[in-house]
C-alpha cells in the first residue's frame, strides 16, 4: 500500500451542504419558498360616503371616504392585538388617520361606524346588549 498518493479533491465544490458546517433547518424537507407577490382587488366591495360636514385637510377638502372589506390579515393583526381597537381597524380600512377621524362631525361619524360594522365579522363588535 505504500506509493499510493491521496486524492485530492480541493478544488471541487461540495454537492449539498456540509451537515458539519450548516446544521440542518427546523422543518427539514418542508420546501421553504419565497413570499408570492399579492395583487388584492382591495376596491372591490368597498363603499365611498359622502360626508355630511366636508372639512380642509393639509388644505385640501375631504368630501368623501372609502372603507374597504378588511383583509384575514388585518382580522389577525386586530385579534392579535397588533391594530387596536375597533378604532384601529377602521382607520386601517379607511386609510384615514386618526386626527382626522377625531374631526369627523358625529353625523358622518356614526355613518362610518355603522358602515364598519355592517363589512367586519361579528365577533369584531362584539355581543349585542
Amino acid at each position: 500500500m505504500t506509493g499510493t498518493p491521496d486524492l485530492d479533491f480541493s478544488h471541487l465544490e461540495p454537492i449539498g451542504p456540509d451537515p458539519a458546517s450548516d446544521p440542518a433547518p427546523a422543518g427539514e424537507g418542508v420546501s421553504i419558498q419565497p413570499e408570492p407577490r399579492i395583487d388584492a382587488r382591495s376596491a372591490v366591495g368597498a363603499r365611498n360616503y359622502t360626508l355630511v360636514s366636508p372639512f380642509k385637510v393639509d388644505g385640501k377638502w375631504l368630501r368623501k371616504v372609502t372603507i374597504r372589506y378588511p383583509t384575514q390579515g388585518e382580522i389577525d393583526a386586530w385579534g392579535n392585538g397588533e391594530i387596536e381597537g375597533s378604532r384601529g381597524l377602521m382607520l386601517a380600512m379607511t386609510g384615514l388617520h386618526p386626527s382626522v377621524f377625531k374631526a369627523l362631525a358625529w353625523p358622518d361619524a356614526a355613518a362610518l361606524h355603522q358602515m364598519f360594522s355592517d363589512m367586519v365579522p361579528t365577533f369584531v363588535i362584539g355581543p349585542a346588549e
